[in-house]
């Protein structure tokens, strides 16, 4: 299933998306979803050459901590350093090649290779070879590096951590643009950086990685996939308000019968980057109510409402989502094979939450996001149904992209403006479809080296 094949050298783009806004035509080919080669490709010229999430610097805090992951098929780790600094670095010895850390956190002054017993320092140096002096080494040997290969480009925002295998990317500000205010939204809950709350979520499903970002923005398929969810809140809504508190049940944040009538839009941000939003029918019961005063002082009236009375779901393209609403995650999707997905959820809080806020969090994360939760059993049945039915060929093009064409906004609007918050275009419907079209033109983008002209 991972073993890689041989891609095509060239590929005509006409064939793979049709992106035609003058007449509103946008079909994508469900190539896209079944093609090994196109997927060698993604892994070479998507995540192993642009900017990607890495981890968030809560999951390495102290000196010494250090976080294994992917960067495409490369494995890295991500380390603190005695400066205080993260670090990334491939995770592989200089010497042969043998993985460094083999689990999936800890902590190590220290990092020693268990084949031959090379030690490098958290900041990836060469601090010791076994037996170096006896080992009657040639003056080449000595002159040559051997200490960890870095990352060419790690950059921080907001204590999201993001690097590319490429040194020649634009800067971090410059590659997330208007979404760097998205994400100032999930991470202004506080005055202090946002803790990682300890373990995670992690599942996987048959099907390709593209599926994940498309549904993590798709507030179409809500009412339909998760239709058992909707009934709970409108059959339980005004039950809960009364006695969720009192009976320590889950106060849910969403507004029962008025899901979809709420206020909501979107925003394009480029590069991929796309942000849906909408009105909470409760925010009370969100762990930062609280706190909405102290934010609005330090931030602003309009600033507060987006980070307290509305729900968001931040694509941060390739493999990134941040959302904000039940509870609040990070979702990394990590590709492993053309049919084949990986998922982490880690959820984020605020460190000056009360006792009962965090509980609050971890049960309404529990509620929704998690493996066993009432909704991601939904979206993994609906993955694996959308993977058995690509598998029909003789159907060449995806026709799910045009719901909101004729609303489509050039810019922002008043909501983002208010804000000062950069888009290329916007739409006043988070169940909206367009919104996918980003996604689509970045990945195209992306693959120009071998695309034919």
């Amino acid at each position: 299933m991972n073993k890689p094949v041989e891609a095509h050298p060239f590929l005509d783009p006409r064939e793979l998306v049709v992106d035609q806004p003058q007449d509103g035509t946008f079909l994508v080919s469900r190539r896209l979803f079944n093609e090994a080669e196109l997927f060698e490709l993604e892994m070479k010229y998507i995540f192993e050459n642009t900017w990607i999430f890495l981890c968030h610097e809560g999951q390495v805090p102290n000196p010494g901590d250090f976080f294994t992951t992917e960067m495409g098929r490369q494995p890295v780790v991500i380390t603190r350093g005695k400066d205080g600094q993260v670090h990334g670095f491939v995770n592989a010895c200089a010497h042969r090649g043998a993985t460094l850390c083999r689990t999936r956190k800890g902590n190590q002054q220290f990092l020693t290779c268990p084949y031959h017993g090379w030690v490098y320092d958290t900041a990836g140096k060469n601090v010791d070879i076994k037996d170096h002096a006896s080992g009657a080494y040639p003056p080449a040997f000595e002159q040559q590096s051997h200490d960890l290969k870095a990352i060419p480009k790690l950059a921080v925002y907001r204590g999201l951590v993001f690097g590319s295998l490429n040194p020649d990317v634009p800067t971090l500000a410059e590659h997330l643009g208007g979404a760097a205010k998205a994400i100032d939204f999930v991470m202004d809950q506080s005055e202090s950086p946002l803790e990682v709350l300890r373990g995670w979520s992690t599942y996987t499903h048959r099907g390709n990685w593209k599926l994940q970002p498309e549904n993590g923005i798709d507030g179409y398929h809500f009412t339909a996939v998760h239709a058992n969810y909707v009934g709970v809140m409108k059959r339980d809504a005004e039950r809960r308000a009364q006695k969720a508190a009192a009976a320590g049940g889950v106060q849910r944040s969403f507004g029962g019968d008025s899901l979809l009538q709420m206020k909501s839009g979107w925003y394009d941000y480029g590069r991929g980057h796309t942000l849906m939003w909408g009105s909470f029918g409760q925010p009370q019961n969100r762990p930062v109510w609280d706190r909405r005063e102290q934010i609005a002082q330090r931030h602003g009236a309009a600033h507060a409402e987006w980070v307290v009375g509305r729900l968001r779901n931040l694509l941060i393209f390739p493999n990134l989502l941040l959302m904000d609403h039940a509870a609040t995650q990070i979702r990394v999707i990590k590709p492993v094979s053309v049919d084949f997905t990986k998922v982490e959820s880690f959820a984020l809080a605020a460190r000056e939450d009360s006792p009962d806020a965090r509980t609050r969090r971890i049960r309404q994360f529990e509620d929704f996001y998690n493996a066993t939760g009432l909704a991601t059993p939904d979206d993994l049945t609906t993955f694996e149904a959308c993977h058995d039915g690509l598998q029909g060929r003789l159907v060449p093009w995806q026709l799910g992209y045009d719901r909101g064409f004729a609303q489509v906004r050039a810019g922002g609007d008043e909501e983002s403006a208010a804000v000062g918050m950069d888009a290329h275009m916007s739409g006043p419907d988070f169940q909206d479809e367009v919104l996918l079209h980003g996604q689509y033109r970045e990945w195209l983008r992306l693959l120009a080296p071998v695309l034919a002209d």
